[in-house]
């Protein structure tokens, strides 16, 4: 584990840090969504109904010689509105986190 680290500064906004890791020469950051809910891309309601979750595995520049990698759980979430026709759909993050 890495201690004394500003996990903030090591993440693009809008996500935070739930666990960092040494393994080997590589740095694993265990990141999720900082917000609690999302909208719906087809009607834009909030829902912070979560569905599921699921794992992304992205990887960043290297850092003092090491590889960075960030494990991002992202969520799946249930639609709000009945009358929507989509019922799941999955959280969006900024292109500069994908």
């Amino acid at each position: 584990m890495v201690s004394g680290v500003d996990r903030r500064a090591l993440l693009p906004g809008g996500l935070k840090a739930e666990r960092i890791e040494l393994v080997g020469d590589t740095v694993l950051i265990h990141t999720q969504a900082a917000g609690e809910a999302a909208a719906c891309p087809r009607c834009g309601e909030i829902s912070r109904r979560v569905h599921s979750r699921y794992r992304r595995r992205l990887a960043d520049l290297p850092a003092h010689g090491r590889q960075v990698r960030l494990i991002l759980s992202a969520r799946r979430f249930r639609c709000p509105t009945s009358l929507c026709r989509t019922r799941i759909f999955a959280e969006r993050f900024s292109p500069a986190i994908a």
